[in-house]
Order: C-alpha cells, then sequence, then structure tokens
C-alpha cells in the first residue's frame, strides 16, 4: 500500500524545516526497502514534480528548493516488483492540483470501467491505462467539474473540502460490486493554496502545531555554525502534517481523522476539521 504525507507550514521559507520535523518515521524502517518517491510542491504559481526510485535513508527536507510554496505532498510506495516510471509515480496532477492516495487494497478489475462512467467524457478519455490511485482523483477532479471549478484560477477551500467529501461518499460505487467489500481509500489534495484530506475505511492522521521548538534542520552546524538557539526555534511557525496510507504516528501529536471527515488547512493557513455528513 502507498504512503503519503502533507505539509502545509505558513512561512514557505521554513517548508524545509517542517518537513524535517515531519520526516523521521514516514520513511519504512527497513534497511532493505527499496521503492520510489514523488513529491509535488509549488514555486510561485508554478507546480514542481519530482521522482526517483528511493532506500530507506531518502530525507525529504533536501529535496525541497531555495524558492518553495507552503505546501508539500510526498508519496512513497515499495517498488521492487514494478518497473520505474515517473508516469505511473504520484504525486497525481491536473493543472494546478495535486493529489496523493492510498488504496486499502486493488480495486475489482471492473474499478475503471466504473470510474469512467462517473467523469466527464474527456476524463474518461485521459484517464485510460491509469493506476487505480490516479482514477481515484479522477473522482475528486469530478466534482470539482460539476461544481464548474475545475478551471477556475483559484478554488476556495471549502469547494475543495466539499469535492473530496463528495467523492469520499462516491467511494463505495466507484470501487466494488453491489455488495463485495469496499477498499479503504485515504487521500490528501492541494491547490498550492489550500490543502484538504480525508479517508474512509483507512486511518488518516493530522498534527498541527504552532511552532517548532528545535529544528533539527536549522540546527546542523553546516546550516548554523554559531549555535545561535533563537535560529534554531521558530516560535511563529504553524504547520499542518497529515499521514496516511501504510503508515502509524510516530509523534504524539498526530490525532486520527473520522472517518469520513475532511481536514482543511484553508487559504489563511487556519486549520479545522469538516465532519462527516450521510
Amino acid at each position: 500500500m502507498e504512503r503519503f504525507l502533507g505539509v502545509f507550514a505558513s512561512d514557505h521559507r521554513r517548508l524545509a524545516c517542517a518537513v524535517a520535523r515531519a520526516w523521521t518515521g514516514f520513511p519504512p524502517s527497513d534497511p532493505a526497502f527499496r521503492g520510489r518517491m514523488g513529491l509535488g510542491t509549488y514555486g510561485g504559481d508554478e507546480v514542481l514534480l519530482m521522482r526517483r526510485p528511493v532506500g530507506p535513508d531518502v530525507q525529504g527536507d533536501a529535496w525541497i528548493g531555495p524558492a518553495p510554496g507552503n505546501h508539500a505532498l510526498f508519496a512513497m510506495d515499495d517498488t521492487q516488483q514494478i518497473r520505474f516510471t515517473p508516469e505511473t509515480t504520484a504525486p497525481w496532477r491536473y493543472r494546478n492540483l495535486l493529489g496523493v492516495f492510498a488504496l486499502g487494497a486493488v480495486p475489482d478489475p471492473g474499478f475503471g470501467d466504473r470510474v469512467r462512467t462517473m467523469i466527464p467524457e474527456f476524463m474518461a478519455r485521459e484517464a485510460r491505462n491509469e493506476p487505480p490511485e490516479a482514477l481515484a482523483f479522477r473522482l475528486v477532479l469530478s466534482v470539482l467539474h460539476d461544481m464548474g471549478r475545475l478551471d477556475a484560477r483559484t478554488i476556495p477551500s471549502d469547494s475543495l473540502a466539499e469535492a473530496l467529501r463528495t467523492a469520499i461518499r462516491m467511494w463505495p460505487r466507484a470501487s466494488g460490486e453491489d455488495g463485495a467489500p469496499v477498499p479503504g481509500m485515504a487521500a490528501c489534495v492541494t491547490d498550492g493554496r489550500s490543502l484538504v484530506a480525508g479517508a474512509t475505511g483507512l486511518p488518516l492522521y493530522v498534527w498541527p502545531s504552532d511552532s517548532i521548538p528545535d529544528c533539527a534542520r536549522c540546527s546542523e552546524p553546516a546550516r548554523s555554525k554559531d549555535h545561535d538557539p533563537i535560529r534554531v526555534r521558530h516560535d511563529d511557525l504553524r504547520m499542518v502534517v497529515v499521514a496516511g496510507g501504510d503508515v502509524e504516528p510516530w509523534n504524539p501529536g498526530f490525532r486520527p481523522l473520522a472517518d469520513g471527515a475532511v481536514a482543511v488547512v484553508d487559504e489563511t493557513g487556519a486549520f479545522r476539521v469538516r465532519s462527516p455528513v450521510s
């Protein structure tokens, strides 16, 4: 199963610091792990994507460039039996939207056909031969299309949250035949201005924080030769971390998100949770 990490930092200059703080338990601990990882972030209005084969010692903050945005999405999975190709490695992108998804099981063979009947025709044509996680992203895009928001330059955080919440409600119909077990799904989506995350049938953890009291990145001698304690404290940095898929919470700050609920980091950086609805 794929694992993913979504990170928001209120100060884009400290995004790498937030990633470093969140990173500790994200990569698999198995020293023999070999897999693939993708990063999606922003530089101004540009979407930046990086996808590579990785091992267990990969450091996410090293992937963050010198002028990042406020949001980063990481996705990682075990590809020992899969030939690496960037095109089939998350995060998934549509224009300025990025998404990472984890599925509890591989949907049945009819999954792709069902999804293609639930999304606009132009998307169905584009979605041929896409992996299941990318098809799950298409459900969110189709809801935004129905809202008239898909081509908007900016998408209000409430609209993005409602699109994900609606896609979660659509998931049982898309992922299984009537009466068949429904595989779990967890997701995190951002447009570079806000970030939303939710899940059904899989755990999803959120960790909001108002500061980094002792930044491991800034305390490295190469970055802070005088070891000034002020430089390793980021008291005004608000960060939100989302972890889903094949992960266990590795920091006491994580708390589980209710099934069907949606966590939202809005355009101002405020964090809230929208309750599930029937």
